[in-house]
């Protein structure tokens, strides 16, 4: 039977999750937004990205070596911490902060690849394998429910801080400090994880993992592909969104029906999901933002923005079942958890080194042309990727039915 509860490990991971994941939606786009206002440089807000998501992969390599002698929820705590400090950085340099983005780029990314590294295990430890579909469609409301609540309520304080005290950035440094605390928060759950440490780790097992052949192979083509579309597709369309619709609450206001749609979407992945409709599922999702991305490269309007978040929120379908197929691949290995570390890591090496690569290609691109043909042609090219992801989720859905 499936499972329809969570227990108690679960409940504190989902709380972790929401503090994590509000704290972030309440400022990441606005992160790049404060970035643009003051040198409107496409070039300038990925490249620091790069530096974010480098740091981040550097320490998901490096987190096995730590687990041999500390516990994944040190981890977490530590990432959160490091996380804390980024945003109150941000807060207390105020308009500096474009002097420092390398420091500051490398305290969040140090701090998100800790928390990732920490929390991903726990998550596969603690959630219940017969029935992840349930958990990880709740997962996914909590995400989508952070995207929601988080943009438009860091909007709303952006516009009016900035209007009451008539300042164009104090709204900003707010939003900083309530992410900081939304982080603080989530800290605070982490006192109910288990210890997991003395895992077992080995970069030579780590490449294996990467060159490995069968159903794991597939895993790692779906996540190198998401990481190829997801955050630099994100980077465009927070600065293309504020740009279009001209003020922090108008955007705030966008990315909350976006995030509502896909609300709902994580409600029926977690209500109906399971591995006889796992491919219909997704297919609607990879289809929703295949076109939807492609629209609005075509189309950069309002209009196209409309229809772009619509795919967008479809999208949540695919992700809940990628995730759910993740760990479901890990279960085919019988070997204790401590010895499946490396799969972990060779994920979030194909996730992570997919999203440097777009940035960096990104980079170039806005580094020779800052123009709005390469906004547009990156998201023509990069539209199809959800698509192909569907394609690997069908094979690995063939392969575990077999």
């Amino acid at each position: 039977m499936k499972q329809k509860s969570l227990n108690q490990e679960e409940r504190a991971l989902l709380h972790t999750l929401a503090g994590f994941m509000l704290g972030g939606a309440l400022s990441s786009v606005y992160v790049n937004v404060f970035i643009w206002k003051q040198v409107e440089s496409f070039a300038v807000v990925v490249g620091y990205n790069v530096v974010v998501f480098t740091a981040l992969v550097l320490m998901m390599i490096l987190s096995g070596y730590w687990l041999r002698s500390y516990s994944a929820r040190t981890l977490v705590k530590l990432g959160l911490l490091l996380v804390v400090v980024f945003y109150l950085g941000l807060m207390l340099l105020g308009e500096s902060a474009v002097d420092w983005l390398v420091v500051l780029g490398l305290f969040s990314g140090t701090g998100t690849g800790l928390f990732w590294a920490g929390y991903n295990l726990h998550q596969y430890v603690e959630s219940n394998r017969e029935g992840r579909e349930y958990y990880f469609g709740l997962q996914q409301s909590v995400y989508q429910t952070a995207t929601v609540l988080g943009p438009l309520v860091g909007g709303v304080v952006i516009w009016l801080m900035n209007w009451w005290f008539a300042s164009e950035y104090i709204g900003y440094l707010v939003v900083f400090g309530l992410s900081a605390v939304c982080f603080l928060y989530a800290l605070a759950y982490v006192w109910e994880f288990a210890r997991l440490s003395a895992v077992s780790y080995s970069l030579a097992v780590v490449k294996q993992r990467l060159l490995q052949s069968g159903p794991f192979r597939l895993i790692l083509g779906q996540q190198a592909l998401t990481g190829f579309y997801d955050v630099s597709v994100h980077t465009i369309m927070g600065i293309i969104g504020f740009v279009l619709l001209g003020s922090e609450l108008a955007l705030g206001g966008y990315r909350f029906s976006v995030g509502l749609l896909g609300v709902i979407m994580g409600y029926v992945g977690a209500r109906y999901g399971t591995h006889g409709n796992q491919v219909k599922m997704a297919l609607v999702g990879s289809v929703g933002l295949m076109v939807g991305t492609m629209l609005f490269g075509l189309w950069p309007t309002l209009g196209g923005l409309v229809l772009y978040g619509v795919g967008a929120g479809l999208g949540a379908l695919i992700w809940v079942v990628t995730s759910a197929q993740y760990f479901g691949v890990l279960d085919l290995d019988k070997s204790k958890w401590q010895e499946k570390y490396e799969y972990l890591i060779a994920r979030d090496i194909a996730l992570g080194v997919a999203r440097v690569m777009s940035y960096l290609l990104l980079w170039g691109l806005f580094s020779l042309y800052e123009s709005e043909l390469v906004y547009r042609g990156w998201l023509m090219l990069v539209a199809f990727s959800p698509l192909v992801v569907w394609a690997l989720v069908r094979r690995v859905h063939a392969g575990l039915q077999g």
